[in-house]
Order: C-alpha cells, then sequence, then structure tokens
C-alpha cells in the first residue's frame, strides 16, 4: 500500500510540474527534460508513469475538462430555463479556469491538440454536445429564435473558425465576401 502511495504522489508531481510549465511558457517550450527537474525526479520515473509528452499532456487534459465539465453541468439548476444555466455555467467556467491550474493547462492543451489528440477531440465534442443540447432547449422554452440552428457547423475551408452568414458562399481565402465588401479582422463584411 506504501509503494502505491507513493507511485501516485510521484504521478502527482510530475503532472503538477508539467502544469506549472505549460501554464508559464506553453506547451511547445515545455521540455521533458524542463518538467524532470522542476519535479526534481528522474527520467526513469517519468517514463514509469508517461511513455511521452503527449501522454502527459493526455492525462492534464483529461484531469482539467473532468473539473471544468463537472463545474458547467454542476452549475445548471433543473427548473432554471436552458438559457439561464448556459450562462451561468459560463460564467462558473471562467471562474474554474481563473483559479484552477490544471484546467487552466487543459484548456491551453485543448487549443494546442484541437482534434489531434483523442483526448482533446473527445472533451470539444462533449462541450459541443452539451451547448448544443442545452441551446436547442433554449430555442424550444422561446429564449431564443427558433430559426436558429443548435448544431454546430464549421465550414469547409476553415476548420473551427465561424464564417459570418454573408460569406458561406465564398472561401476565405478570397479578398472579399459575398457583398463585394474587403474582409477585415474576424468579420468579413464591414457594418456601419
Amino acid at each position: 500500500m506504501v509503494r502505491q502511495a507513493r507511485s501516485e504522489a510521484t504521478r502527482r508531481k510530475i503532472i503538477d510540474s508539467a502544469v506549472d510549465l505549460i501554464n508559464e511558457i506553453g506547451y511547445p517550450a515545455a521540455g521533458l527534460g524542463d518538467i524532470i527537474e522542476r519535479a526534481e525526479l528522474t527520467k526513469g520515473a517519468l517514463y514509469y508513469h508517461f511513455d511521452s509528452k503527449e501522454a502527459l499532456a493526455t492525462a492534464i487534459i483529461e484531469e482539467g475538462s473532468e473539473t471544468v465539465l463537472s463545474s458547467f453541468r454542476g452549475a445548471g439548476r433543473s427548473g432554471s430555463p436552458a438559457m439561464e444555466n448556459v450562462i451561468h455555467g459560463s460564467f462558473v467556467v471562467t471562474d474554474v479556469l481563473t483559479v484552477d491550474r490544471v484546467s487552466r493547462a487543459g484548456a491551453r492543451l485543448l487549443r494546442t491538440f484541437g482534434s489531434f489528440n483523442p483526448a482533446a477531440k473527445s472533451t470539444l465534442q462533449i462541450l459541443v454536445d452539451e451547448l448544443t443540447e442545452h441551446i436547442a432547449k433554449a430555442i424550444a422554452e422561446g429564449d431564443l429564435r427558433a430559426s436558429l440552428d443548435p448544431g454546430p457547423r464549421p465550414p469547409e475551408s476553415s476548420p473551427g473558425w465561424p464564417v459570418p452568414s454573408c460569406c458561406r458562399a465564398r472561401s476565405r481565402t478570397e479578398p472579399t465576401c459575398a457583398s463585394g465588401s474587403p474582409r477585415t479582422g474576424n468579420c468579413c463584411c464591414r457594418r456601419s
């Protein structure tokens, strides 16, 4: 039993060191050597618990995502309108990301890996599914327009980047949008 507790403490020390480095300098800059040095452990100890830097990142994503998702789910009240639960859940998640360093590192890793890491892909899908479900309920409750499509629809040309409705007929690489206006910032249309 003592051996198992010591092993878990070593694993925790590795994760904590990696989390600190990811939050300080980012995942790409945080090398395994830096993590080992910060944890004051040996290379063997790290590789006993994690096959690679990505395996360590996956553990952080899973732990951080669990905290964020449970916070979002716990923020909603069964008798409250769905839109109110989305808004309240968003505030709670923002607070969690501010105070919980593992969740913050996990969120950074989600942006780094996107859909390339199975844990990141799964977490992003769960978030989208949960928000879609709440938005669909808010539409049914009359809090959002009935014509609103609650489901995600990423553009073919730029996965993960929403395209304004005026641009749906054109590619993001063209200098003007469907209205003929030059692209500016995140939105391609100038609105006066």
